[in-house]
Parts: structure tokens; C-alpha cells; sequence
């Protein structure tokens, strides 16, 4: 875990009580069909600059192990 100066504020997910999605999953996917793209943006403009910060900041993140 990458350790911030807001780390006191991250909170554990917790593993009792979560369900099997299955079940309403199967009747969401038809209604909502597809991602909506209208205002959101594309990644193409800053997702290569995004991956060149990775490999500076945490070096080995791509490496095959």
C-alpha cells in the first residue's frame, strides 16, 4: 500500500456481507446497454503521459513477473 499524507482517511473495505452481483447484474446490463460517452472526455489526450508518470514513479508497474 503506497503511503500519503491521507492515510488516516482511507478506510478498509470490508469483505462480510457483500453479495454475489450476479443476480441484478444480469437485469442491469440489458437497460443500460452501453457507456455513455456524451460528456465525458477521452482518455487518448493524457493517458500516454499517465503511463510515462508509472513507469518514472513506480518502476517495474508493467514489468511481466
Amino acid at each position: 500500500m503506497i503511503q500519503t499524507e491521507f492515510q488516516h482517511l482511507l478506510k478498509p473495505v470490508p469483505t462480510a456481507g457483500i453479495g454475489d452481483t450476479k443476480h441484478w447484474y444480469e437485469e442491469y446490463q440489458p437497460l443500460a446497454q452501453t457507456i455513455p460517452s456524451l460528456g465525458t472526455s477521452n482518455t487518448g489526450r493524457w493517458y500516454e503521459r499517465y503511463q510515462a508518470l508509472e513507469r518514472e514513479f513506480f518502476p517495474g508497474i508493467y514489468s511481466k513477473g
